[in-house]
């Protein structure tokens, strides 16, 4: 099975699972008005197997991944220890039950310290997968790859301190929470719930809908904010545009840090593509942007022969096709002598 058949399979089959919770939700909440507790974590099971089952089709993704397998759990163990295992031990050590006792631990363990943990793990994990020169799809699984298992990881450490807290801080028959109020936990060391499909898949979606709102209506930034710092996906696609433009940088001999510089990195690119510097000002302009920007890349493709057609999908869907563009062109060598 190729590639292209296991990405339509899985987004079908993701699709199909999620509208099942959504319709439910919908039906049976909304219109009915009867909010009867179904688990999906059997779904969420099936959707993971499911997945595993077609990737192990595909004999260079599956060869692929068991080259990253040990560098991926690396990095997601590694993860998962800065992040969540940390972050319970603290609320089991001090007793900390709820968020209104957490304190100063809530300035430590916030969204924005785990997604700058989870970009520097997956800096580095891009780094060493680069070193295998495995094409872009199989470099796009194994990040797949690495978001599922910290999500897995993270599952299964946030179920256990659950249960050490049981044991450690036995609550009195007047505050156990039995049936639906148990999954309905809000704790700092509540029972945790096995979403997958919502919490990687559709966490982009999300963020994607609260930057709208907040354009058009002045709402909800704080929850964009907030969703976009929790969503993986949204993170790994921001990592990836950024470490390509890096890469290309430094194939032009200009400092890859300057990719990383809002302005600077437009007048960078302004410069490798013999644009005029002038441009700057329609870069900085909102949505306008796109203008400048396609012409830009259409000048890239016509230095690395690409197509014309290939300028769009780097205008509008950066993060792959700058990903594609970079991270499948051998002969993008940073200044070390060795692939990034």
């Amino acid at each position: 099975m190729n590639g292209t058949n296991i990405l339509r399979y899985s987004l079908i089959f993701i699709t199909i699972i999620a509208l099942i919770k959504k319709i439910y939700n919908w039906v049976f909440i909304y219109i009915l008005e009867n909010a009867q507790y179904v688990d999906f974590i059997i779904l969420e099971i099936i959707a993971i197997i499911f997945l595993i089952f077609l990737l192990s089709k595909s004999k260079k993704i599956e060869a692929a991944l068991q080259i990253n397998l040990n560098i991926i759990l690396k990095y997601s163990l590694i993860f998962i220890i800065l992040t969540s295992f940390l972050q319970k031990c603290c609320y089991l050590l001090f007793n900390i039950q709820n968020a209104g006792d957490a304190g100063y631990f809530q300035l430590l363990f916030n969204p924005f310290t785990s997604a700058i943990i989870f970009i520097g793990c997956l800096v580095m994990l891009i780094r060493k997968i680069r070193e295998t020169k495995q094409p872009f799809k199989a470099f796009l699984i194994s990040l797949l790859s690495f978001i599922v298992i910290n999500y897995v990881l993270k599952y299964g450490n946030d179920l256990l301190f659950h249960y050490l807290n049981n044991i450690i801080h036995p609550a009195s028959p007047s505050q156990e929470t039995r049936g639906l109020a148990s999954l309905m936990d809000f704790s700092m060391l509540g029972h945790p719930s096995f979403n997958i499909i919502d919490d990687v898949f559709l966490s982009p979606i999300d963020s994607i809908w609260y930057l709208f709102e907040s354009i058009f209506y002045g709402l909800h930034f704080d929850f964009f904010v907030y969703a976009f710092l929790g969503s993986q996906c949204m993170l790994s696609m921001l990592v990836i545009f950024y470490y390509s433009s890096y890469v290309l940088f430094e194939h032009y001999n200009k400092k890859g840090v300057y990719s990383l510089i809002p302005i600077l990195k437009d007048l960078v690119f302004l410069d490798i593509t013999k644009k005029p510097s002038w441009w700057i000002i329609v870069l900085l302009i909102p949505f306008i942007r796109m203008i400048p920007r396609f012409f830009i890349n259409v000048e890239l493709c016509k230095q690395h022969q690409k197509k014309k057609a290939y300028a769009y999908g780097m205008t509008f869907l950066p993060w792959l096709f700058y990903g594609m563009f970079v991270l499948d062109d051998t002969s993008m060598i940073s200044k070390t002598g060795t692939n990034v």
